[in-house]
């Protein structure tokens, strides 16, 4: 589809813009005299076109870019059960737990209550570790993710108060079941871990 609208586009494009240096130079060469009645009815015309070539373009461009997001997104190795996040991306999950560490006030998890457009309180740092359900067979830099803590943040990056701790039972060494998402294919975020009991999209705590 994209084949056709490009080339249609730039046709428009083309046609406007001769137009309009058309009507330039006969402006200015009719400058000090009085147009005739044709002239008048042909520039005015020429006017009204270059309009509608004007409100056509944009709704053509935005169609050439759907049709272009579409097309890769559906593309031939596109596979039926394929997990996306932001895009195009294919990942493969693992079961498992997820074992807090630690739960401690940071100068980062304190400093949010003052942000502008923050969640008005201060938060807590909270970090855990995967434990996967059965052996992982993974090497390179996934195994290496796996090796250290990682932090638990609501989606947006803020650190979750204290009524969120309370409302979903968290405590260093409380284990939580967990699904661990590594990236296969695409450049989205490699590493994601999904919360069965913990919802890390819940911000009642800044409601007010």
């Amino acid at each position: 589809m994209s084949a056709i609208f490009i080339p249609c586009l730039r046709v428009m494009i083309r046609f406007n813009a001769r137009n309009a240096k058309w009507g330039m130079v006969r402006r200015k060469e009719t400058s000090n005299e009085t147009l005739s009645m044709v002239e008048r009815f042909l520039m005015s015309g020429i006017f009204f076109v270059n309009r509608c070539m004007a409100f056509l373009a944009v709704p053509l461009l935005i169609a050439t870019g759907c049709v272009a997001a579409g097309d890769d997104a559906g593309g031939p190795n596109r596979k039926a059960g394929d997990i996306r996040v932001g895009g195009p991306c294919s990942y493969k999950s693992y079961d498992g737990k997820a074992r807090i560490t630690r739960i401690v006030k940071t100068e980062d998890s304190r400093r949010q209550a003052a942000l502008m457009g923050g969640p008005g309180y201060e938060g807590y740092g909270i970090w855990f570790r995967f434990v996967p359900k059965a052996k992982l067979d993974v090497d390179g830099w996934p195994a290496d993710a796996l090796d250290r803590e990682q932090a638990l943040t609501l989606q947006n990056g803020w650190r979750p108060g204290p009524r969120f701790l309370m409302k979903y039972h968290l405590a260093a060494g409380n284990e939580y079941p967990c699904s661990l998402k590594i990236i296969e294919t695409g450049t989205c975020t490699p590493i994601v871990f999904n919360f069965e009991t913990i919802d890390t999209d819940d911000y009642f705590e800044s409601r007010r």
